[in-house]
This record gives C-alpha cells, sequence and structure tokens, in this order.
C-alpha cells in the first residue's frame, strides 16, 4: 500500500504493508511515476539513480535487507540523506549509534504507530519536519566516520583499513 501527500512540488510516498492506516491511505491511488516504481521496480541500478528519484519525495522508505540482524547496516539510509529527503529507515537498531535519531524517521514493524505517528505530526507542523530534515546526520560526525567509515587513509583516521 502506498501513502502519498503533494508537497512543495514532491509526492510524499511511503510504501508500509499492511500498516498503513486508513486515514493515511490516499483517496486517488498514486500516478506511476511514484517513489514505489521509481526505485523498486527499477531494479539494481546506480546509486545515483536512486539518489535522483528518491529526491523528487518529501519521505524515502530506505529497507535494509536484513532487519533485526544487530550491525546490519548498508549504504541505503545514505541514499535518503544525498536525495534530500527525509529517510524513513527500517532496518538495525545499531543505526542509532551512528546517525542522529533526529535525522530520520525509524519505522520498526513491530511497532510501525511510533512512525507513523511522528509523520502525521509533521504533515501537520512544517518546524517540525524541517528540523529533522536539517539536523546533522550523525550523533558525533569524527567518531562514526573512525569507527564506521574509515576504510581507506582518506575517510577518518583509516582504522578500519587495517
Amino acid at each position: 500500500q502506498l501513502c502519498g501527500v503533494p508537497r512543495r512540488g514532491r509526492q510524499a510516498a511511503v510504501r508500509v504493508p499492511g500498516y498503513l492506516p486508513r486515514s493515511l491511505r490516499p483517496e486517488t491511488p498514486l500516478r506511476n511515476n511514484s517513489l514505489f516504481l521509481d526505485t523498486w521496480l527499477g531494479g539494481r541500478q546506480r546509486f545515483t539513480d536512486n539518489t535522483r528519484n528518491m529526491g523528487k519525495y518529501k519521505y524515502c522508505m530506505v529497507m535494509e535487507n536484513v532487519v533485526g540482524h544487530v550491525g546490519y547496516v548498508t549504504e541505503k539510509l545514505l541514499y535518503g540523506f544525498m536525495s534530500g529527503c527525509l529517510p524513513i529507515y527500517t532496518g538495525s537498531k545499531t543505526i542509532h549509534n551512528i546517525f542522529n535519531p533526529k535525522s530520520f524517521i525509524y519505522y520498526d514493524p513491530g511497532n510501525p504507530d511510533a512512525a507513523l505517528d511522528l509523520i502525521r505530526r509533521m504533515e501537520a507542523n512544517d518546524t517540525l519536519y524541517n528540523e529533522y530534515n536539517t539536523a546533522p546526520i550523525f550523533v558525533d560526525a569524527q567518531r562514526s566516520l573512525n569507527k564506521y567509515f574509515s576504510i581507506c587513509d582518506g575517510i577518518g583516521d583509516g582504522s578500519l583499513k587495517r
């Protein structure tokens, strides 16, 4: 199921299978160029295609291939940040150790109401949306770079390279 809310020239699209309350369902179906079709049906394309497609929307759903596995974090949340939309992330809670929890929406399939309530509040309050969408993405940028991204000398302290 999809939820769409036109805003500032972007289509807000959220794909939440089986968990979308009637109050968030659109009265009319989304156009064929929704985020779901752009990204889901696009297959494995270059990451620039993902960020360009996500950039058309206010929100983007970014889901890890494995949910609930401690420490399993891939590039998907970064695609959302790079695109300029506000990511709705489903995956490992380890993400909160790396990225600022106030820079994205964490969607827990076991407790969908928390994320859906936050999205509802953001739709009613542009200030809240802008606070999340402009917040620094890292909890502690230097620590996160060193601990999670330093695969070469040019990134952080290069400690993961060793």
